[in-house]
């Protein structure tokens, strides 16, 4: 897998190649906009979305300095690897601030070549727009492209 991606986006005015669709993704689902995060995922698959994070309410998570760090891409699938750190603290208040917060956990990625699943997020283009989209697992126990192609960004809580 390589190269950098095709154009294509989500939504009117978003952004423009994989990098950056999983960039607004992340940055959009860590800071509470899930609507904003389901817009940039395949629309078969904004259900899955919404399960997965229906309880995280702004500030359970947050970022600092999240950056692309590679972007591969094999035919209409793309990976993308992030780099920068998730925390997670569990619930706060409205007021809460993307600043450290007592009994937080966080998981920090240098390496734009990494396999921790928190950092990884993988993409589809669906007639040449990309998407965030979720993966099947393979009967080897990996994961395969299909009509919803790869991918995710998986965050441990707890």
């Amino acid at each position: 897998m390589s190269g950098a991606g095709a154009s294509g986006s989500a939504a009117a005015g978003a952004p423009q190649l994989p990098g950056a669709v999983a960039l607004a993704y992340t940055e959009y689902l860590f800071t509470g906009n899930l609507n904003q995060a389901s817009s940039l995922v395949l629309p078969s698959d904004r259900n899955i979305i919404k399960v997965l994070f229906a309880g995280l309410g702004a500030g359970s998570f947050r970022t600092q300095n999240l950056a692309v760090g590679s972007v591969a891409t094999k035919g209409g699938a793309a990976t993308v690897i992030l780099t920068g750190e998730i925390c997670s603290s569990g619930p706060v208040s409205k007021n809460g601030t993307n600043t450290a917060r007592p009994n937080q956990k966080c998981q920090d990625n240098k390496d734009p070549k990494s396999a921790n699943p928190a950092f990884r997020v993988s993409l589809c283009d669906s007639a040449h727009t990309w998407y965030v989209c979720f993966p099947l697992p393979s009967a080897t126990g990996g994961e395969e492209a299909s009509s919803t192609a790869e991918a995710t960004v998986s965050a441990t809580h707890g």
